[in-house]
């Protein structure tokens, strides 16, 4: 399936960028992903003589993004090595081919991957793509310092942004194994914020701050108790009947259990830790888990209380 795009130029020269997805490649190597679309380019505008100088393409930038609007997160193009590009004459009916190499982390394919499941589990992988540049009229039969001092060099940008389809099966069958998903996942803890929360949770998250500041400065013992004075500031006095009083109504049963089995579970090491005399020791390895597996539990807490 082909995508056709429309480049504006106000220095006739305008032309197309026609993707080949059906030719989509995908790899990673070092952390980092790469989607290769093959391209052709195709010149729009008015004729022109070539005697004139030829429309001819010297610098690429482009961004292929998820969602209507990009906001921050993105593959960046790398720089095209076919380029300067000339552009084949309208009045030729020819087109030049061009590799776009799309570099991104692979903790961005986990999240597209993660938000398309979220989302539209049921549906095809929808992208954007954006191109910029630089183009310029290059006349021939000079030398390479004259081309591109007298090619009248002068911005272009897409019409619009493409929109790329990537049929769901072979979103999971092909490409996200040539990315390197699920074969490298990356888990990052959220920051969460005591005034962005639900109100019955701020307390509980102050204190949770505390413990990862303690945890930070490789105070292990510390951060488990605080985390142990978080679920106190979360449970209040009616520890035995909190779960059932504020999370069954929301979620149920069989999901409260689970939050409140995997509070209790903290207490292991949480009481220790908040006794002096206790010998038992508190490694960094154990106090990532609690700190860990409590920010999940009040993040999904938050999140079904809202």
């Amino acid at each position: 399936m082909d995508t056709y795009i429309a480049v504006a130029n106000a220095n006739r020269a305008e032309f197309s960028v026609t993707l080949d997805l059906e030719q989509l490649g995908a790899s990673h190597i070092d952390g980092m992903a790469r989607l290769t679309i093959p391209a052709r380019l195709r010149h729009i505008g008015e004729f022109y003589r070539e005697e004139d100088g030829n429309p001819t393409i010297l610098s690429m930038h482009g961004l292929l993004f998820a969602g209507e609007t990009y906001i921050g997160l993105g593959a960046w193009l790398a720089p095209p090595e076919d380029l300067p590009m000339q552009v084949p004459s309208s009045r030729q009916n020819l087109a030049a081919g061009l590799s776009l190499n799309f570099v991104c982390s692979r903790a961005y394919i986990q999240y597209l991957e993660e938000e398309r499941a979220r989302t539209n589990p049921r549906q095809n992988l929808q992208l954007l793509m954006r191109l910029w540049g630089s183009v310029g009229i290059i006349r021939p039969d000079t030398s390479p310092a004259a081309q591109l001092r007298d090619s009248g060099l002068s911005p272009f940008k897409t019409q619009n942004d493409a929109r790329l389809r990537i049929a769901r099966s072979d979103w999971l069958d092909i490409y996200l194994p040539n990315l390197g998903y699920p074969e490298a996942r990356t888990v990052e803890l959220p920051q969460l914020q005591a005034d962005t929360m639900a109100a019955e949770l701020r307390l509980a998250v102050e204190r949770l701050n505390q413990a990862m500041a303690h945890f930070d400065h490789e105070e292990y013992r510390q951060a488990v108790h605080f985390c142990r004075q978080a679920r106190d500031a979360l449970l209040g006095d009616d520890k035995t009947t909190w779960t059932t009083t504020v999370l069954v109504p929301v979620i149920g049963k069989e999901k409260a259990d689970m939050v409140n089995d995997s509070i209790r579970a903290l207490n292991h090491l949480g009481h220790p830790a908040s006794h002096g005399e206790s010998t038992i020791e508190v490694d960094r390895e154990s106090a990532r888990f609690v700190v860990g597996i409590l920010t999940l539990v009040l993040r999904y807490i938050d999140q079904k209380l809202k």
